[in-house]
């Protein structure tokens, strides 16, 4: 009888099987060899699925799963072992990992309730999986009883985690829909999560476009992003545009064919956030330009300030926020910070009708001599 198999062996095995001239004795012999292996053969998984295909057995289901996971094999297109091993509760150490990092991610499908548990207790997945594993148990938390009730501070602390790392997608967004709270977010998560939060999936069929630029409405420099497969996530302000490049730099606004994917609507969380963050232009921006723009409140002058002098907000949009600040300080009578601001403006970034706005409010304020050198000057 057979008593190893090496790769010479397992030639011989791979044809006798296909030419269907291998004896029982000899099949039953390889399924039991195969538990030894220390390494992962492509074609001694081969030999073992065709062996399963004519005698679907455990013993033999286990050596498969049991080789893959040696190998370290995991995707797609073999998910269906895994799921095989699963569903006949095999006892293989990393079997649910396997299942997990071999699941189609891009839809939903039930999972069994061995696998919920086990993952209550320990979880060894990478952060992408976690998610979809945390977004399945959210959706159906009515359903689960006391096994969503073992999820739910894992899942909190988990989103705030991934949110601190800077890491998005569909279903970390969904979990980060769901799950936060205004007393979860301080100022390290609110300038992370404030980067997050305008983050849309940008996807072309392209094939000639290598980066993705995008312009924000009032900021003097685009966002540069790499594509991967025709898709990259980036954060997409208030109107921004969207233009792509391709190898030879050639960029393109309207020619080429795109679709453009919000992860989360900003919403509520823009209030929450408006006060933790200070350290990111682009949501600056948003507040200070366009439909994220609003009525002056306390809070939001350090932010008007913050942008007007800035290097990263287009003259033009300083122009209008040289103005809106002196007219916030006239309405709230801080004459103090009024007459202060009124003498850090740059005339020569003004046009005609802004500086008459600004001597205006000299002239208001009795400032005659600044308002006679601006005249002059």
């Amino acid at each position: 009888l057979l008593r190893k198999l090496g790769r010479f062996e397992q030639q011989v095995v791979y044809y006798g099987m296909t030419q269907g001239i291998l004896k029982r004795e000899v099949a039953e012999q390889v399924v039991f060899l195969a538990g030894r292996a220390k390494e992962y053969s492509r074609i001694l998984f081969l030999i073992l699925e065709g062996l399963y295909e004519k005698k679907k057995d455990l013993q033999g289901l286990s050596e498969i799963c049991t080789l893959l996971i040696n190998g370290g094999t995991a995707g797609e297109a073999y998910f269906d072992w895994y799921k095989a091993g699963v569903d006949a509760q095999l006892r293989i150490t990393n079997l649910y990992e396997y299942y997990m990092m071999s699941i189609d991610s891009g839809k939903f499908q039930e999972l069994p309730k061995t696998v919920l548990m086990y993952f209550s207790y320990q979880n060894n997945l990478d952060y992408a999986r976690t998610a979809y594993l945390y977004d399945y148990v959210w959706q159906r938390w009515d359903k689960l009883g006391d096994i969503y009730d073992a999820y739910r501070g894992r899942m909190e602390h988990f989103a705030v985690d991934q949110i601190k790392k800077g890491h998005i997608n569909r279903h970390l967004a969904q979990l980060y829909d769901r799950l936060l709270q205004p007393g979860m977010l301080d100022e390290q998560t609110g300038e992370a999560f404030s980067r997050l939060l305008f983050t849309h999936l940008v996807r072309t069929e392209d094939e000639r476009m290598r980066k993705v630029y995008v312009y924000q409405p009032g900021n003097v420099s685009p966002g540069e992003y790499a594509l991967s497969d025709g898709s990259v996530l980036a954060p997409v302000y208030g109107g921004g545009t969207v233009v792509f490049e391709d190898g030879q730099k050639n960029r393109f606004i309207k020619s080429v064919g795109f679709s453009l994917e919000r992860m989360m609507a900003p919403g509520k969380y823009v209030r929450w956030l408006m006060p933790l963050v200070s350290q990111n232009p682009g949501f600056d921006l948003y507040l200070c330009v366009g439909e994220g723009a609003s009525k002056e409140e306390a809070g939001d002058i350090k932010r008007l300030l913050r942008v007007a002098e800035s290097d990263y907000a287009e003259a033009s949009v300083k122009r209008g926020l040289y103005l809106r600040i002196l007219q916030y300080f006239y309405e709230t009578d801080d004459v103090r910070a009024l007459d202060n601001y009124l003498t850090r403006i740059p005339a020569g970034e003004l046009g005609a009708k802004e500086r008459g706005e600004v001597i205006r409010y000299m002239v208001l304020r009795g400032s005659y001599e600044l308002a006679g050198e601006w005249l002059d000057a």
